[in-house]
């Protein structure tokens, strides 16, 4: 993986991480950007829901506009939190051009409700990857 895919995944991971921990301003839904080598599956961004360094539970995502040129998953994924020592269990969208694919591929995601609690960051985001050598 090059260092702007990682600096984009950690940014990502960042962003998403310090949005939902506790008493953190929630960020307006928009875009996120990678840049992916052909073949390699990245990580974009996690999201979760915790307290005092503890999950209370995974955000709810789903993919509602799948890439044209590539798989976008969602898994469980592990991330330490700003002020936390050790990594707790989120949601992780991934990312992973199809074989042979160079050039820009989109696709979109949503945070969703979850156990009839609307979360303060619910919305779309888009994801550009822009997949090169």
């Amino acid at each position: 993986m090059n260092r702007l895919a990682i600096i984009a995944c950690i940014l990502g991971a960042l962003i998403s991480s310090i949005a939902y921990g506790q008493n953190a301003p929630a960020p307006p839904p928009g875009d996120f950007r990678a840049i992916v080598k052909p073949g390699e599956a990245v990580q974009i961004s996690n999201h979760g829901n915790f307290a005092n360094c503890k999950t209370t539970g995974e955000a709810e995502l789903i993919i509602t506009k799948p890439p044209k040129n590539g798989v976008a998953t969602i898994r469980p994924a592990e991330a330490t939190p700003p002020g936390c020592t050790s990594p707790i269990t989120m949601s992780g969208v991934f990312y992973k051009p199809n074989a042979g694919f160079v050039g820009i591929d989109e696709f979109s995601y949503d945070r969703t409700t979850k156990g009839g609690i609307a979360p303060r960051t619910a919305g779309i985001r888009r994801v550009i990857v822009d997949v090169k050598p």
